[in-house]
């Protein structure tokens, strides 16, 4: 009777096919090398990148001893490589996988990956778009492919503007009404945490005696102590009538002192 461990041990081991009479079984040099492909691909998913790469070596050793080329195994040593930042040695197995098979997608992106953190970003647009032409448009890595070269289009177009903090910054692009409604829902600490981004927030918070009109922290909180020495939080208070201390509360239930 077979167990489930015996099941998965014998599923993992390579195929073997009858020799002449009389001989052992030897395994198939092809099930061999799927089988340290298979497992150099479990250890790349757990991060085992130097097992990862050890299993890599060997498949395409035993490819190379049977001169089976299969450019698979040179993308999956180049990525590994890649991810431990030997860029040199996966940007000569990037290219070997595409000279094996010029069809195969996941070899010009990884190619067209390894160029960019090269500082070549030319070469890696050259690299796309020759993958665009010869690759196979039903495979499943040819849109990653198509949104690889607008990417590197757009990183190489001579007229494109650099990003300003003012194109992306919501205090700047939104109307002041809805950025005070929105800064309103937030917490003393987070707001202390806002007035750090830039000296538009910093602005904008410190000025705003609205958000300071009603408590929503603690009294005696490190954050209470810091909105009293904001100019916002005296002129809300002078506006409301109150003085400092305030009258002790308690807070509604979804309101939390964060500090």
């Amino acid at each position: 009777m077979f167990v489930a461990g015996r099941k998965r041990k014998l599923a993992a081991e390579p195929r073997q096919t009858p020799g002449p009479r009389g001989a052992p079984l030897v395994p198939t040099r092809e099930a061999e090398i799927n089988r340290w492909y298979v497992l150099g691909r479990e250890n790349f998913r757990e991060r085992q990148y130097r097992n990862a790469l050890d299993y890599y070596n060997r498949a395409v050793a035993l490819a190379a001893n049977e001169s089976i080329r299969d450019a698979k195994l040179y993308v999956a040593r180049a990525h590994t490589l890649y991810k431990l930042r030997e860029l040199t040695r996966a940007l000569s197995d990037a290219k070997e996988a595409t000279r094996i098979n010029a069809g195969l997608s996941a070899g010009y992106i990884c190619l067209a990956s390894i160029l960019t953190d090269m500082g070549k970003p030319e070469e890696a647009f050259a690299a796309v778009k020759q993958g665009l032409g010869l690759a196979d448009i039903h495979a499943s890595e040819y849109k990653h492919l198509q949104l690889l070269c607008s990417s590197l289009s757009l990183r190489l177009d001579p007229t494109r503007q650099p990003i300003r903090e003012s194109d992306t910054d919501p205090v700047t692009r939104l109307p002041a009404d809805l950025v005070v409604l929105a800064l309103r829902l937030l917490d003393t600490r987070m707001l202390s945490i806002c007035r750090g981004v830039s000296t538009r927030w910093l602005h904008v918070i410190d000025n705003t005696p609205v958000l300071w009109s009603r408590p929503c922290y603690l009294v005696d909180s490190p954050a209470h102590k810091l909105a009293r020495e904001l100019p916002a939080y005296s002129k809300a208070q002078k506006r409301m009538g109150l003085r400092y201390p305030p009258k002790p509360w308690r807070p509604c239930s979804h309101v939390r002192d964060l500090s």
